[in-house]
This record gives C-alpha cells, structure tokens and sequence, in this order.
C-alpha cells in the first residue's frame, strides 16, 4: 500500500501600479504584464493598450 499527496501554494499579488503613458489629452498607451513562476517552468506574457477616448 502506497501513499501519495500533493500540495500546493499560491501568492497572489495585484498592485495598483499605472504605467500608462499619455500620448495626448486623449490616447493613453500603458502595458499589461501576467506571469507564472515555478520551480519546473515559468510562463511570461504580455499585452499593450491604446486607449482613446472621443
């Protein structure tokens, strides 16, 4: 007879950091950053916004 587990932890952090930059009174460029690290892989990705506003 064998026994088996498992366990696992999870940090979840949200900041409010705004990186956006204005380009003119109304475009407005910033990123979005998302991330998974672990010991066996890691997983990186990324986005841009452009935000106009008529």
């Amino acid at each position: 007879m064998r026994r088996l587990g498992r366990a696992a932890w999870v940090h979840d952090c949200e900041r409010d950091a705004d990186l956006s930059a204005n380009l003119s009174e109304r475009v407005t460029l910033g990123p979005n950053l998302d991330g998974e690290l672990s010991a066996k892989s890691n997983r990186l990705g990324g986005s841009a916004q452009l935000r106009v506003s008529f």
